[in-house]
Protein backbone atom coordinates (compact mmCIF):
# COMPACT_ATOMS: atom_id res chain seq x y z
CA UNK A 1 0.00 0.00 0.00
CA UNK A 2 1.65 3.38 -1.12
CA UNK A 3 1.45 6.71 0.61
CA UNK A 4 1.20 9.86 -0.71
CA UNK A 5 3.38 12.77 -0.57
CA UNK A 6 0.26 14.87 0.91
CA UNK A 7 -1.13 11.95 3.21
CA UNK A 8 2.76 11.94 4.82
CA UNK A 9 3.05 15.94 5.50
CA UNK A 10 0.10 16.01 6.88
CA UNK A 11 0.71 13.00 9.26
CA UNK A 12 4.17 14.80 9.74
CA UNK A 13 2.59 18.01 10.69
CA UNK A 14 0.18 16.27 13.40
CA UNK A 15 3.62 15.22 14.92
CA UNK A 16 5.29 16.94 17.83
CA UNK A 17 8.93 17.92 17.53
CA UNK A 18 10.31 15.06 19.68
CA UNK A 19 8.46 12.55 17.55
CA UNK A 20 9.73 14.02 14.13
CA UNK A 21 13.64 14.27 15.43
CA UNK A 22 13.15 10.63 16.65
CA UNK A 23 11.83 9.62 13.03
CA UNK A 24 15.15 11.51 11.47
CA UNK A 25 17.91 11.00 13.77
CA UNK A 26 16.68 8.18 16.68
CA UNK A 27 14.88 5.92 14.75
CA UNK A 28 15.14 6.66 10.94
CA UNK A 29 15.44 2.46 9.94
CA UNK A 30 12.30 1.74 11.01
CA UNK A 31 10.35 3.90 8.52
CA UNK A 32 10.34 4.30 4.56
CA UNK A 33 12.26 6.73 3.09
CA UNK A 34 9.51 8.81 2.09
CA UNK A 35 8.43 9.33 5.86
CA UNK A 36 12.26 10.20 6.32
CA UNK A 37 12.20 12.80 4.43
CA UNK A 38 8.63 14.23 5.14
CA UNK A 39 9.75 14.28 8.81
CA UNK A 40 12.86 16.06 7.88
CA UNK A 41 10.96 18.86 6.29
CA UNK A 42 8.51 19.43 9.00
CA UNK A 43 11.14 19.26 11.34
CA UNK A 44 13.23 21.94 9.07
CA UNK A 45 10.11 24.10 8.30
CA UNK A 46 9.80 24.58 12.48
CA UNK A 47 12.98 26.42 12.87
CA UNK A 48 13.34 24.58 16.44
CA UNK A 49 15.71 25.95 18.85
CA UNK A 50 19.31 24.99 18.60
CA UNK A 51 18.96 24.71 22.04
CA UNK A 52 15.88 22.21 21.87
CA UNK A 53 17.78 20.53 19.38
CA UNK A 54 20.38 19.70 21.65
CA UNK A 55 18.05 18.16 24.08
CA UNK A 56 16.29 16.39 21.87
CA UNK A 57 19.61 14.95 20.62
CA UNK A 58 20.41 13.81 23.83
CA UNK A 59 16.85 12.62 24.59
CA UNK A 60 17.28 10.06 21.58
CA UNK A 61 20.96 9.06 22.41
CA UNK A 62 19.80 7.91 25.87
CA UNK A 63 16.67 5.80 24.41
CA UNK A 64 19.09 4.34 21.67
CA UNK A 65 21.66 3.10 24.37
CA UNK A 66 19.10 1.45 26.39
CA UNK A 67 17.59 -0.14 23.49
CA UNK A 68 21.47 -1.56 22.21
CA UNK A 69 22.30 -2.34 25.95
CA UNK A 70 23.14 -5.89 26.15
CA UNK A 71 21.78 -9.00 27.33
CA UNK A 72 23.47 -9.75 30.88
CA UNK A 73 24.52 -13.14 29.22
CA UNK A 74 25.20 -13.83 25.78
CA UNK A 75 24.05 -16.22 23.62
CA UNK A 76 26.68 -19.00 22.43
CA UNK A 77 26.29 -17.37 18.52
CA UNK A 78 26.64 -13.77 19.77
CA UNK A 79 29.59 -15.03 21.85
CA UNK A 80 30.93 -16.56 18.52
CA UNK A 81 30.47 -13.09 16.55
CA UNK A 82 31.79 -11.18 19.30
CA UNK A 83 35.19 -13.02 18.97
CA UNK A 84 35.28 -13.20 15.29
CA UNK A 85 35.00 -9.42 15.30
CA UNK A 86 37.23 -8.77 17.87
CA UNK A 87 39.60 -10.72 15.38
CA UNK A 88 38.62 -8.53 12.59
CA UNK A 89 39.24 -5.21 14.50
CA UNK A 90 42.46 -6.44 16.30
CA UNK A 91 44.21 -7.54 12.81
CA UNK A 92 42.73 -4.09 11.39
CA UNK A 93 45.06 -2.39 13.91
CA UNK A 94 47.99 -4.60 13.37
CA UNK A 95 47.61 -3.37 9.63
CA UNK A 96 47.69 0.36 10.70
CA UNK A 97 50.57 -0.31 12.51
CA UNK A 98 52.92 -1.78 10.51
CA UNK A 99 51.64 -1.31 7.55
CA UNK A 100 49.92 2.31 6.77
CA UNK A 101 51.97 3.65 9.55
CA UNK A 102 55.30 3.43 7.58
CA UNK A 103 53.88 4.18 4.84
CA UNK A 104 52.54 8.11 6.16
CA UNK A 105 55.33 8.81 7.67
CA UNK A 106 57.30 8.34 4.18
CA UNK A 107 54.53 9.96 2.44
CA UNK A 108 54.54 12.93 5.23
CA UNK A 109 58.32 13.24 5.08
CA UNK A 110 58.35 13.18 0.87
CA UNK A 111 55.29 15.23 0.37
CA UNK A 112 53.76 16.86 3.28
CA UNK A 113 56.69 18.23 4.89
CA UNK A 114 58.21 19.98 2.00
CA UNK A 115 55.04 21.73 1.11
CA UNK A 116 55.04 23.54 4.37
CA UNK A 117 58.32 24.38 3.89
CA UNK A 118 60.35 21.91 5.70
CA UNK A 119 62.73 19.94 3.50
CA UNK A 120 63.41 16.36 4.20
CA UNK A 121 66.30 16.60 7.09
CA UNK A 122 66.63 13.01 8.26
CA UNK A 123 66.36 9.54 6.48
CA UNK A 124 62.92 7.84 5.98
CA UNK A 125 63.57 5.40 8.75
CA UNK A 126 64.98 7.83 11.68
CA UNK A 127 62.07 10.14 10.60
CA UNK A 128 59.85 7.02 10.86
CA UNK A 129 60.50 5.94 14.05
CA UNK A 130 61.28 9.07 16.00
CA UNK A 131 57.46 9.77 14.95
CA UNK A 132 56.33 6.27 15.62
CA UNK A 133 53.58 7.71 18.31
CA UNK A 134 51.66 10.11 16.22
CA UNK A 135 51.98 8.91 13.17
CA UNK A 136 50.28 5.31 14.73
CA UNK A 137 47.92 7.13 16.69
CA UNK A 138 46.23 9.36 14.72
CA UNK A 139 45.07 6.87 12.13
CA UNK A 140 43.83 4.44 14.46
CA UNK A 141 42.08 7.12 16.43
CA UNK A 142 40.16 8.18 13.10
CA UNK A 143 39.90 4.87 12.16
CA UNK A 144 38.34 3.93 15.61
CA UNK A 145 35.47 6.46 15.31
CA UNK A 146 34.09 4.36 12.44
CA UNK A 147 32.65 2.41 15.15
CA UNK A 148 30.21 5.27 15.29
CA UNK A 149 28.19 2.53 13.12
CA UNK A 150 29.24 -0.57 14.44
CA UNK A 151 29.03 0.38 18.05
CA UNK A 152 30.49 -3.29 18.94
CA UNK A 153 31.60 -2.83 22.70
CA UNK A 154 34.05 -5.65 21.75
CA UNK A 155 36.32 -2.70 20.52
CA UNK A 156 37.04 -1.36 23.66
CA UNK A 157 39.45 -4.36 24.67
CA UNK A 158 41.49 -4.37 21.43
CA UNK A 159 44.42 -2.72 22.63
CA UNK A 160 44.73 -5.61 25.58
CA UNK A 161 46.57 -7.95 23.10
CA UNK A 162 49.18 -5.28 21.75
CA UNK A 163 49.79 -4.41 25.40
CA UNK A 164 50.32 -7.82 26.58
CA UNK A 165 52.29 -8.97 23.71
CA UNK A 166 55.27 -5.60 24.75
CA UNK A 167 54.43 -6.23 28.39
CA UNK A 168 55.96 -9.60 27.28
CA UNK A 169 58.70 -8.25 25.26
CA UNK A 170 59.40 -5.27 28.32
CA UNK A 171 60.03 -8.34 31.34
CA UNK A 172 61.78 -10.90 29.47
CA UNK A 173 64.32 -7.89 28.01
CA UNK A 174 67.76 -9.84 28.17
CA UNK A 175 69.68 -8.59 30.72
CA UNK A 176 73.60 -7.35 30.04
CA UNK A 177 74.80 -9.15 33.43
CA UNK A 178 73.73 -11.19 35.96
CA UNK A 179 74.37 -8.24 38.11
CA UNK A 180 73.04 -5.99 36.49
CA UNK A 181 70.42 -3.95 38.54
CA UNK A 182 66.60 -3.67 38.45
CA UNK A 183 66.41 -0.53 37.71
CA UNK A 184 68.56 -0.77 34.86
CA UNK A 185 67.31 -3.04 33.67
CA UNK A 186 63.63 -1.84 33.78
CA UNK A 187 65.50 1.34 32.01
CA UNK A 188 67.19 -0.20 29.20
CA UNK A 189 64.09 -2.21 28.30
CA UNK A 190 61.71 0.84 28.18
CA UNK A 191 64.42 2.97 26.30
CA UNK A 192 64.66 -0.12 24.01
CA UNK A 193 60.52 0.01 23.51
CA UNK A 194 59.67 3.35 23.90
CA UNK A 195 63.14 5.44 23.86
CA UNK A 196 64.02 8.23 20.99
CA UNK A 197 67.14 9.61 19.80
CA UNK A 198 67.30 7.45 16.58
CA UNK A 199 70.65 7.87 14.66
CA UNK A 200 70.08 6.04 11.42
CA UNK A 201 71.70 7.37 8.02
CA UNK A 202 70.00 7.31 4.75
CA UNK A 203 70.97 5.27 2.08
CA UNK A 204 71.35 5.06 -1.96
CA UNK A 205 72.02 1.76 -2.91
CA UNK A 206 71.38 -1.53 -1.78
CA UNK A 207 74.27 -2.28 0.01
CA UNK A 208 74.33 1.01 2.12
CA UNK A 209 70.88 -0.40 2.74
CA UNK A 210 71.70 -3.73 4.00
CA UNK A 211 74.40 -1.88 6.08
CA UNK A 212 71.48 0.08 7.49
CA UNK A 213 69.44 -2.66 8.78
CA UNK A 214 72.25 -4.11 11.24
CA UNK A 215 72.27 -0.11 12.84
CA UNK A 216 71.54 -0.33 16.33
CA UNK A 217 68.79 2.18 16.42
CA UNK A 218 67.75 0.67 13.24
CA UNK A 219 67.02 -2.80 15.04
CA UNK A 220 65.46 -0.76 17.99
CA UNK A 221 62.96 1.14 15.97
CA UNK A 222 61.82 -1.86 14.39
CA UNK A 223 61.03 -3.71 17.54
CA UNK A 224 59.04 -0.55 18.02
CA UNK A 225 57.36 -0.80 14.80
CA UNK A 226 56.20 -4.45 15.83
CA UNK A 227 55.62 -4.10 19.21
CA UNK A 228 54.87 -0.46 20.14
CA UNK A 229 53.24 1.04 17.30
CA UNK A 230 50.36 -1.90 17.72
CA UNK A 231 50.34 -0.91 21.39
CA UNK A 232 49.90 2.71 20.26
CA UNK A 233 47.50 1.96 17.44
CA UNK A 234 45.33 -0.29 19.32
CA UNK A 235 44.94 2.40 22.60
CA UNK A 236 43.92 5.03 20.05
CA UNK A 237 41.33 2.17 18.37
CA UNK A 238 39.82 1.55 21.63
CA UNK A 239 39.26 5.06 23.09
CA UNK A 240 37.65 6.41 19.35
CA UNK A 241 35.60 3.27 19.29
CA UNK A 242 34.59 3.99 22.80
CA UNK A 243 33.73 7.52 22.63
CA UNK A 244 32.00 6.47 19.16
CA UNK A 245 29.97 3.90 21.14
CA UNK A 246 28.78 6.71 23.75
CA UNK A 247 28.24 9.91 21.25
CA UNK A 248 26.43 9.89 17.89
CA UNK A 249 29.14 11.99 16.18
CA UNK A 250 27.68 11.99 12.91
CA UNK A 251 24.20 12.99 14.49
CA UNK A 252 26.24 15.76 16.66
CA UNK A 253 27.95 17.08 13.57
CA UNK A 254 24.82 17.50 11.64
CA UNK A 255 22.70 18.85 14.43
CA UNK A 256 25.15 21.03 14.91
CA UNK A 257 25.36 22.10 11.16
CA UNK A 258 21.61 22.54 11.30
CA UNK A 259 21.29 24.69 13.89
CA UNK A 260 24.06 27.15 12.60
CA UNK A 261 22.69 26.79 9.23
CA UNK A 262 19.06 27.83 11.01
CA UNK A 263 20.93 30.35 12.88
CA UNK A 264 22.49 32.09 10.23
CA UNK A 265 20.20 31.60 7.32
CA UNK A 266 17.10 30.99 8.13
CA UNK A 267 15.37 27.63 8.04
CA UNK A 268 15.34 26.18 4.64
CA UNK A 269 12.57 27.11 2.56
CA UNK A 270 10.45 23.85 0.22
Amino acid sequence: MSVSADDLKRAMTNKTDEELYDIVYGHSDEYIADAVEAAKLEFSSRNVAPETVCHLSTAVEKEKQLEEAPSARPTPAQAGWDVAWFMVHLALVYLIATDLTPWLGGWVQRSLLPELGWPKSVSGFQFLFSHLLVLSFVPAFVTGLANVRLRQKVVAYVWLVPGVLLGYKLVTFPTTSVFQSFQSHASSALHQYFGGGFLIPDFRNWQEFWSTTVNADAMRGMEQLHFTAPFYAGVAYSIAAWISSRIDVRSKLTTKFTAWEAAKFGPRQH
